[in-house]
């Protein structure tokens, strides 16, 4: 999992931007401040991502809303598995993203169909 560098405001609690490191591991999300102080440590359940605007990914943590900005909003955002994203932020997420052999993309195609409750045809039965 990741480490991102970023800033953070919180309406009531952080005014002004704070300059945070954030460590996504094992579900968790950890900030702390850029001097080291912990800031919290939050289940990725218990956040409530509620979409990327110009100026960061707005988010809820236990009802207080907030923004985060990263240094790396693509990578970030992938590893959140932020649904739905604006396009440019797809194309950031694109590229942090593993590329597929074709025997895996063929796997997740086959995933796909299955969960779609379609069985594989040939090809051939088509025309």
């Amino acid at each position: 999992m990741g480490t991102y560098m970023g800033d953070l405001t919180m309406s009531g609690v952080v005014t002004e931007p704070l300059d945070i490191c954030m460590d996504l591991n094992r579900g968790f999300l950890a900030m702390r401040t850029s001097g080291g102080e912990e800031i919290g440590a939050w289940h990725l359940d218990t956040v409530q991502i509620l979409g990327r605007q110009d100026d960061g990914f707005m988010f809820k943590i236990n009802g207080v809303p907030g923004r985060v900005r990263t240094d790396n909003d693509g990578a970030f955002a992938t590893e959140i598995d932020l649904i739905p994203a604006p396009p440019r932020l797809k194309r950031l997420m694109a590229e942090n993203r593993p590329a597929l052999s074709p025997a895996e993309w063929f796997a997740c195609v086959i995933r796909v169909v299955r969960s779609w409750g379609l069985r594989a045809v040939r090809l051939g039965s088509l025309l």
